[in-house]
């Protein structure tokens, strides 16, 4: 590739070594423990599991008395797109 040349990569989960989603990585707890701020489906919250380890999920979806949180990776099951473009080039050893 020469200087200012641009590529587009889509990588499938397989090829990008993500995970795929796993369907028990989802938990329903109860409405009232996710402050009333943060109750927003898309929404990216902390949680803390038994074993205390402090991690990341998303609200999946809002019920009348609980919520559906997913805890895979945001990736997960996704394909990955990046977008290059070259912007120099360096000799080796600099």
């Amino acid at each position: 590739m020469k200087i200012g040349a641009a590529i587009i990569l889509a990588l499938a989960v397989a090829e990008a070594q993500t995970q795929e989603v796993d369907p028990n990585a989802f938990t329903v707890v109860s409405r009232d423990q996710i402050p009333g701020e943060y109750l927003t489906v898309g929404m990216d919250i902390n949680v803390r599991g038994e074993n205390g380890v402090e991690r990341t999920a998303r609200i999946r979806e809002i019920r009348e008395e609980t919520v559906l949180l997913d805890l895979n990776n945001r990736l997960a099951g996704k394909t990955l797109i990046y977008e290059v473009k070259v912007l120099g080039v360096e000799s080796p050893g600099k």
